[in-house]
């Protein structure tokens, strides 16, 4: 690991690697999770620029603004700087891991599903998009902590080596709502959860 670090130093140093302060922030989604009393929330590293609370911000399947920040330790900053992972509270919607991000809406390729006007349930329920129930098929709705688990999950799920069709109904990450009992009512669809639970209602 040592030498790992001394090499990735020298290469920085090489390449005379800077940023500029005052350039819009940008950076990676690392991870996503919907946490039932602070929103969205998603793990992120700086790129270029200086993520400030306040900024808005923009991926390519979600935008907000940048309510808090904090470091790998928990603690709330003020701003962040390139090669510094970060949670960001702020974004509406989870955004997608692997979805770049910027402070200005130039640049990135908005989504369709953002144009849409209303309340943060309702961009949820677009998020959660289903498909027809097969009457074939042992349908399933996947739930998981965050979304890079999701993933995960859903890839494991549908390539099991089993005899009947499985079909995932839904997916999304966060506690299980009254929204999935219902939905896996009405296409008799089973509900996974993996490393969650259901919220109260």
């Amino acid at each position: 690991m040592n030498e790992l670090l001394d090499l990735v130093l020298l290469t920085a140093e090489l390449e005379n690697l800077e940023y500029d302060p005052n350039v819009p922030a940008s950076g990676f989604i690392l991870e996503s999770k919907m946490d039932n009393r602070r929103g969205a929330v998603a793990s992120a590293i700086v790129k270029n620029g200086a993520l400030k609370v306040g900024d808005k911000i923009f991926a390519s399947g979600a935008k907000g603004k940048v309510k808090s920040l904090e470091n790998f330790l928990g603690k709330r900053i003020k701003k962040a700087i390139p090669s510094s992972p970060v949670l960001i509270l702020g974004f509406e919607i989870l955004p997608k891991i692997g979805d770049e991000f910027l402070t200005e809406e130039s640049g990135i390729p908005i989504s369709p599903r953002l144009q849409w006007a209303g309340s943060r349930e309702s961009a949820i329920k677009k998020e959660n998009q289903t498909v027809a129930k097969d009457e074939n098929a042992l349908n399933l709705i996947l739930k998981a902590d965050t979304l890079g688990t999701l993933e995960a999950l859903s890839t494991i799920i549908k390539s099991l080596p089993v005899e009947m069709k499985l079909a995932v109904v839904a997916e999304s990450a966060g506690e299980i709502t009254d929204g999935n009992v219902k939905l896996a009512i009405a296409t008799q669809a089973i509900i996974i959860g993996f490393r969650t639970k259901p919220n109260k209602a």
